[in-house]
């Protein structure tokens, strides 16, 4: 199954003729589509881009259908996965052709699939399931990590919060653990619609995957510092950790959704703060302030892991 992949290349307009200015279509793309010299595509003006389509649409739904056929070890894996994966590859459609003892089944399959949340329809034809898939509402890769981008800070806002008296601790879990849910959730639609657009980072002719692997990681890493931070029993040093770590992941996830490297250095700068606070909470020496100590050290980590490959990313991808 080939994933639909977003590229992103650079083309430079040609000159034809006196005045007539041209550019190429990548040749992947052409084969892919299957047209020919001669052949019409159609041309939409977006305002900042131009849209280019096929003008029959069955083509179009095909390249945005994945076919997979429940054979060999496809039969042990869980169908939410073989979902999954179609989801944040970036197609809309799935074609599920399932076998079982060299008979068709699909009454199971079709049970199984319509309880699935990124399931729009689901129904059986001519021995194959056809699913239908959720799109993201209209949203597009940069709007998606701004929206992941404020539920980690409210994530924190919340933590902020309780120390200040303004919920109860009951109240702060839960919100925090839904910020949280909803956060590491978004990751695969952004996923999605990274393949779909190239939006993030559009200057790389591939999205680096690791980048957006991270955001999965720092969701629930976040979750699980802020937590801990609210029921440490140091209010001022807890507060002052959130405050740290706020700016830190603002900056990050913002200049990454923006490709802005100014940013993403900021935010590799104050990691040094948090760390110094790290080394504060541990010096208290007791058992919950060093697992403290540890769950904000594994965010730092992270976080600075994603600022070096979103640094090395911008910086060589405008070389």
């Amino acid at each position: 199954m080939p994933l639909l992949s977003a590229t992103v290349t650079k083309r430079r307009i040609q000159r034809l003729g006196g005045s007539s200015l041209i550019i190429t279509l990548p040749k992947t793309w052409i084969k892919k589509i299957g047209l020919n010299v001669g052949d019409a595509v159609i041309v939409v003006d977006e305002g900042d881009h131009l849209k280019i389509l096929p003008p029959d649409t069955r083509v179009t739904e095909k390249v945005n259908t994945a076919t997979i056929r429940i054979t060999g070890y496809l039969k042990d894996l869980d169908l939410a996965r073989l979902v999954n994966c179609a989801y944040i590859n970036g197609y809309n459609r799935i074609e599920i052709i399932p076998f079982t003892n060299g008979k068709t089944v699909l009454d199971p399959y079709i049970e199984a699939l319509v309880k699935m949340p990124r399931v729009k329809d689901v129904r059986g034809e001519g021995g194959r399931i056809i699913v239908e898939l959720d799109g993201t509402n209209g949203m597009d890769g940069q709007a998606l990590v701004k929206r992941y981008n404020s539920l980690l800070q409210s994530m924190i806002e919340t933590g902020e919060a309780y120390l200040e008296g303004q919920i109860t601790l009951k109240e702060a879990i839960e919100t925090i653990e839904a910020y949280g849910d909803e956060a590491y959730h978004l990751v695969d639609s952004i996923i999605r619609q990274t393949f779909r657009q190239g939006l993030i980072m559009c200057e790389s002719s591939m999205v680096d995957p690791t980048l957006l692997t991270a955001f999965k990681i720092i969701a629930r890493l976040l979750e699980r510092a802020v937590k801990n931070l609210i029921t440490f029993g140091h209010k001022e040093l807890a507060l002052r950790t959130l405050n740290t770590m706020k700016p830190i992941i603002g900056e990050a996830i913002g200049g990454v959704a923006s490709g802005s490297g100014k940013r993403i250095i900021n935010s590799m700068n104050m990691i040094n703060d948090l760390k110094s606070i790290i080394e504060e909470i541990r010096s208290l020496n007791t058992p919950i302030a060093q697992k403290v100590a540890t769950c904000v050290e594994s965010l730092a980590i992270a976080m600075d892991t994603l600022d070096s490959k979103s640094i090395c990313s911008i910086v060589f991808n405008n070389a």
